[in-house]
C-alpha cells in the first residue's frame, strides 16, 4: 500500500474502548478517516501544548 507521504511510520497504539467509539463517532461526524481524526487531534493537541509552553515561558521572563 502506497501512502501520501514518504515520511510516514506506522503505528500500534491501543484505546480504551469507550475512547474508540467516540474516535470514531467524531470521524463520522467531520466526514474524516480513522485515521484523519487521530491525527487531526493529535496536532491540536500538540499546537497548543506548545502554545501553552510559550505564553509560560514569557510570563516567567524566558
Amino acid at each position: 500500500m502506497k501512502h501520501k507521504f514518504e515520511d510516514t511510520k506506522r503505528a500500534s497504539v491501543y484505546f480504551p474502548l469507550s475512547l474508540l467509539t467516540k474516535l470514531q463517532e467524531s470521524a463520522r461526524e467531520h466526514r474524516r478517516s480513522f485515521n484523519q481524526e487521530v491525527m487531526w487531534r493529535l496536532e491540536q493537541s500538540l499546537a497548543t501544548s506548545e502554545n501553552d509552553n510559550k505564553v509560560a515561558a514569557g510570563r516567567n521572563g524566558e
